[in-house]
């Protein structure tokens, strides 16, 4: 009786790994909030301090400010966030 049972468990053990190694990680700017949730005091612009709790923002904060004013509007902050199609 306990061998079919310790069967079992380790074919859920196994088939957890490899669904596991089939999830593709998402890292960075991928997982950004939406431009709402970052821009905390909702003035339309996320300046350098509301970046700051988001490595991944501030890591392209500089690139993204495409109009060089300090701060990124909703527009610099969509084209700085990747499609989650990859493009």
């Amino acid at each position: 009786m306990q061998r079919p049972l310790i069967l079992v468990m380790t074919s859920m053990f196994f088939g957890g790994l490899a669904w596991a190694g089939e999830q593709a990680p998402t890292t960075g700017i991928e997982q950004l909030p939406t431009f709402s949730e970052v821009d905390a005091n909702q003035n339309g612009l996320i300046s350098s301090q509301e970046a700051d709790p988001y490595p991944a923002i501030k890591e392209v904060f500089m690139k993204a400010d495409t109009d060089k004013d300090g701060s990124l509007n909703s527009s610099e902050y969509m084209k700085a966030k990747p499609s989650k199609s990859g493009s």
